[in-house]
């Protein structure tokens, strides 16, 4: 098989292995070999250029490892349909394959590796993925009715992939929203073979049509066979939570974490719920876990932290002294971590401070405790209407021993001083930027879903705003960007789009991260060849 024309990019920290693989590679035939030494780097070569072959290390020493590059390039849509995916590794622990196989790498190869070996696997895997290029190249060209078009054409002509190109169509039609023909598709393999994977799609197609019961059927007889089955899991969590069962739903996480200690994500959604269940040991465990293991992915996030000081609350009231100063000690370094991570979120910030305050009180130091919850208050009044923390915040109110209704009058207090200002166009301006701040972050909840098409919806409908902020632009030219870098034929209407953006964020002053930022999205405007007109300076 020929690999000359592979546009291949190694990952790997260690010279030994990068020269290894390289001398392996040009054996091969391949010319076109990219090498980077981490994860951040591979990342930001992903964003610049698109491969046919990816060779990553699992080891990577500091930073991601070979998992959570895997784990961030499906999540935010870096990765093409038709790139091969192979990870190395001396390790197999059982944690390890659990947690990189979730991620569905294309092939897996392990230490010591020969040029015999990685020849073979390689020609295999290539091999196989060659078999359904014309389909992934439609997933790519995001032409789904082709794709779809083309899995029927495959079960006609080869037989033998039948199965495979089923499980692709069904899985194409529950993305498309056609849940009676994927139903139609995973019941037809279930009546002839009764896989596994088309027992999911059903449950799937049941759960989109809100066919709870059935899905829920299913599930269970999926995990009383098939335990470490991981999707299923996540399926049944999500019913779970819609049907307002959230102990059911912790049970169901617990049980996959048992089965996959090191998915990060999972981790994090299973200590947000086992706190809003009262379960503080779990939720503590699995905040500290989702903290560890989220430190360098996608899901790096503040509420991580925040979850993990709040757990930790009830042993400051009630634990022996020992045990209070370690969680105090333990609370103190999360909310400093959180405050100097996210410090342009206000929603952020205004909650930790108020875990800060609670904290303080719960410790003992009453007063500290109430004044740091009133400035947090007072600081940040324009974000004291925000669902997400509300209940939290009110919650602390109370058990603070402040009134219960400083919430409304804050808001008040607020909602008048805007009302007396003398230009109302300043009140409208707040209004506005309250509203921005709304549509953009929807958006960010989509792009971190990987749903980017969407989430660029939302950002360009922020960024159209006059009082858009630096970061809702960023957001618009990063998710523009991430969808020009898997097209082939960029229209000039894209670029025209990014220069508009560029031009209006080099207008705005800005801190060091959306500088950095500017900066990094800029380089990959350029790499993308603008035509002369929409050339931009650096700045």
């Amino acid at each position: 098989m020929g690999f000359e024309h592979l546009r291949t990019l190694v990952i790997a920290d260690y010279a030994e292995m990068r020269a290894s693989i390289r001398s392996m590679l040009i054996r091969f035939g391949v010319k076109n070999i990219d090498f980077v030494v981490c994860g951040e780097d591979a990342i930001e070569s992903l964003k610049l250029k698109s491969y046919d072959l990816i060779l990553s290390d699992y080891e990577l020493g500091r930073g991601k490892d070979g998992q959570q590059i895997l784990e961030e390039v499906r999540f935010s849509g870096l990765i093409q349909a038709t790139t091969t995916y192979v990870l190395i590794t001396a390790v197999q622990t059982a944690d390890m394959v659990m947690g990189a196989l979730e991620y569905q790498p294309d092939g897996y190869i392990t230490k010591p590796i020969t040029y015999d070996v990685v020849h073979s696997r390689l020609v295999k895997i290539l091999r196989h993925r060659f078999i359904f290029n014309e389909i992934n190249q439609a997933i790519d060209d995001k032409n789904m009715t082709l794709a779809i078009a083309e899995c029927d054409r495959m079960v006609m002509r080869q037989p033998k992939f039948s199965l495979q190109a089923l499980r692709i169509k069904g899985k194409l039609l529950l993305g498309s929203e056609q849940y009676d023909e994927a139903e139609s598709v995973f019941r037809q393999v279930v009546d002839s073979h009764d896989l596994a994977w088309a027992q999911l799609g059903l449950a799937n197609c049941m759960y989109f049509k809100k066919n709870y019961s059935v899905a829920i059927e299913l599930l269970e007889k999926l995990i009383s066979t098939n335990e470490k089955y991981l999707e299923c899991y996540d399926l049944l969590t999500k019913i779970y939570k819609e049907q307002d069962q959230p102990n059911k739903a912790q049970k169901v996480l617990e049980l996959a974490v048992e089965q996959s200690p090191k998915a990060g994500l999972r981790q994090g959604q299973l200590s947000k719920i086992a706190l809003f269940n009262k379960n503080i040991d779990v939720a503590a465990k699995a905040a500290r876990q989702a903290i560890a293991l989220n430190k360098n992915s996608c899901h790096y996030s503040p509420s991580h932290y925040l979850t993990l000081a709040k757990s930790l609350q009830e042993v400051l009231i009630n634990g022996n002294l020992r045990e209070k100063k370690l969680s105090f000690k333990e609370i103190d370094v999360a909310i400093r971590e959180v405050k100097k991570k996210f410090p342009q979120d206000r929603s952020v910030q205004l909650e930790a401070c108020v875990t800060e305050g609670l904290t303080f009180f719960n410790d003992g130091k009453t007063e500290k405790g109430r004044k740091i919850i009133e400035e947090a208050l007072n600081a940040y009044p324009d974000q004291l209407v925000d669902s997400n923390i509300k209940a939290f915040i009110e919650s602390t109110v109370k058990s603070v021993g402040l009134e219960i209704d400083l919430l409304m009058k804050k808001k008040t207090n607020h909602d008048q001083e805007i009302k007396t200002v003398e230009n109302q166009e300043q009140s409208s301006r707040l209004k506005q930027k309250a509203e921005i701040e709304n549509i953009n972050n929807k958006g960010i909840e989509l792009f971190q879903h990987g749903k980017i098409s969407e989430a660029l919806k939302f950002f360009e409908m922020a960024a159209h705003q006059e009082n858009a902020s630096i970061s809702v632009l960023l957001n618009a030219l990063q998710a523009r960007l991430v969808l020009m870098q898997q097209q082939i034929d960029i229209d000039l209407s894209e670029f025209e789009i990014c220069y508009q953006y560029l031009n209006r964020l080099n207008l705005d002053p800005a801190d060091n991260a959306s500088r950095h930022r500017k900066e990094r999205l800029q380089k990959i405007y350029t790499a993308l060849n603008p035509p002369k007109q929409f050339n931009i300076k650096y700045t």
